[in-house]
């Protein structure tokens, strides 16, 4: 970052960051009430899969395909954050579900999770900020 505090990343570094991470976090609204949700994921071609047990996650994608996604990354004294826009689908077709089940993507926790979900990237954005102390502590 050469001396730059924050600088934006480019859409290469992007999906970079995004394919070397597992973990984010999905937001979605039914009827106007915003929410989140942790969700592991993979990143391939240029879209994002998670799976999915039937519940409020997976219904509220259904119900209102629009989405945001976000990843934090912070290591050696630097801060990464992507946030990420676009739409869900469930895979329901068993060609989609067949190719889907040869993903690397498996629950964490003991639960049966039958459904996966697709979300196609319409915008995205990322930073890059270089940690330090706090200005005005330094007086």
């Amino acid at each position: 970052m050469s001396g730059d505090i924050m600088r934006d990343l480019s859409e290469d570094e992007i999906w970079h960051l995004v394919e070397a991470n597992a973990f984010g976090r999905l937001a979605f609204a039914v009827a106007g009430a915003p929410d989140i949700v942790p969700i592991n994921y993979i990143a391939h071609e240029r879209k994002l899969y998670f799976r999915s047990s039937e519940g409020s996650k997976l219904l509220g994608v259904t119900i209102n395909q629009q989405i945001a996604f976000e990843i934090d990354e912070v290591e050696d004294g630097i801060a990464r954050s992507v946030i990420m826009y676009g739409s869900a689908r469930e895979l329901t077709t068993s060609e989609e579900l067949e190719w889907a089940q040869t993903l690397p993507l498996r629950p964490w926790v003991p639960t049966l999770k039958y459904h996966f979900v697709e979300i196609s990237i319409d915008e995205a954005s990322g930073r890059e900020f270089r940690l330090g102390p706090d200005p005005l502590a330094q007086g």
